[in-house]
């Protein structure tokens, strides 16, 4: 038995050193936000929802990023009324999910967070203390392939 209890603490430490190495960089603050412009934080914080699930998020119809749970993209933009939506992809569909509309001004900040309720994914603007909080565990997503 102690055979087995050790080799399965020896996978769960090989598989959470993957998952780690995979990873980007950890959230840290832009430096600034360029003159006329916006910065909209887009994070998806680590949780029970699981981290295979991709979610694009689009504005005013555009793609922006596309986030994993424990993803966070600094989105930097001109400011004005910005619709943002999440679509969340699977193997076999594509299904679009709750929308929220930004009225971004320019030298601001903001924090949108990307979150799962009972059948979809969903946006919501959060105030910076509360996204300090949860977007500190947070990870820059690899790039994309090719």
């Amino acid at each position: 038995m102690k055979k087995y209890k050790t080799l399965s603490l020896i996978t769960i430490a090989l598989l959470l050193a993957a998952l780690s190495a995979a990873a980007g960089p950890k959230f840290a603050e832009e430096p600034g936000i360029p003159e006329g412009k916006a910065l909209i934080y887009i994070y998806f914080p680590p949780s029970y929802y699981p981290t295979q699930v991709a979610a694009t998020v689009m504005a005013n119809q555009q793609p922006v990023t596309t986030l994993k749970a424990g993803n966070y993209y600094p989105y930097i933009t001109a400011p004005g009324s910005i619709d943002f939506w999440s679509s969340q992809s699977s193997e076999s569909s594509v299904h679009y999910n709750y929308h929220v509309i930004l009225d971004a001004e320019a030298g601001r900040e903001y924090f949108l967070h990307l979150g799962a309720d009972m059948f979809a994914l969903m946006l919501q603007v959060v105030p910076r203390d509360r996204a300090l909080q949860e977007i500190t565990t947070c990870c820059l997503p690899d790039p994309p392939d090719g």
